[in-house]
């Protein structure tokens, strides 16, 4: 266990127990003595030991995200390092249950369920992208979208999200008042996470995503609006870009999604 910090001075050592280890140094002028006269104004600056460093400040990689100092060979390394392994696109392996939703010349839209082997890859390498933990990533079990490039079959975007059925109060029957009847609800997608790779961002390709999610529903054979999104606590742009996405502004706040259900009214 590390030591306490203590704010009080420690007992003087005698003088036959002291060992000089340089000669005595002028004291250092008080705010009084160092004021400048003639009515100067004092300016303050920060000084700096120079151990041969290029730089003194840190930086944050746009691409990978790390923070490191330039010129400090420890921290370029580490951020080669790092980055490499950041940056290196995700790969799409097709596989069985895997369903192309969408495609055009240059990219596709390709379903992969839950359990998919790619499914739970992706949903490993992606969550450490995203400081997010892989387990509650894929705790409701949602279904995966990928966005892919048709030739490199790199994995530009990725939504997990799932279906959920929000039921309505039950209603009072004419023949029988005191009892009800439960109306079939409204069919929600619930959005746990939504990624773009940095570099395809602000092309349209979460968008192109959510708009495939909401494609046709098995159960209602329709085509669900956009305001059957519910959102998993996105962060500030995330809510940003879902306010844009269903055509709001201001304090709208999207339906909630979370493991027991969607907040919607």
């Amino acid at each position: 266990m590390a030591a306490p910090i203590c704010f009080t001075r420690k007992r003087p050592r005698p003088v036959a127990e002291s060992i000089p280890v340089a000669s005595p140094q002028p004291a250092l002028p008080t705010a009084s003595s160092a004021a400048p006269r003639n009515g100067a104004s004092a300016t303050l600056r920060q000084s700096f030991l120079d151990l041969g460093q290029r730089s003194f400040h840190f930086v944050q990689c746009p691409s990978c995200g790390l923070t490191y100092s330039p010129g400090q060979p420890d921290d370029e390394a580490l951020h080669r390092q790092h980055h490499a392994k950041a940056c290196r696109p995700a790969v799409y392996r097709a596989g069985k249950g895997h369903t192309t939703v969408w495609s055009d010349a240059d990219a596709s839209i390709i379903q992969v369920p839950h359990d998919a082997s790619q499914a739970q890859t992706l949903t490993a390498m992606l969550a450490r992208e995203m400081g997010l933990d892989a387990a509650w990533l894929g705790r409701t079990r949602p279904r995966l979208w990928l966005y892919v490039v048709q030739e490199s079959k790199h994995v530009l975007g990725a939504v997990w999200a799932e279906r959920r059925l929000v039921r309505l109060a039950a209603q009072p029957s004419d023949d029988h008042p005191t009892q009800g009847h439960s109306p079939p609800g409204h069919s929600h997608v619930g959005v746990r996470a939504v990624w773009v790779r940095a570099s395809a961002r602000r092309r349209g390709v979460a968008s192109r995503l959510l708009e495939a999610v909401l494609g046709v529903d098995a159960a209602l054979s329709c085509r669900l609006p956009r305001g059957r999104l519910a959102f998993t606590d996105p962060t500030a742009d995330g809510l940003a870009f879902a306010r844009a996405f269903l055509g709001q502004a201001g304090a709208f706040e999207p339906p909630r999604y979370t493991d027991t259900g969607v907040q919607a009214e």
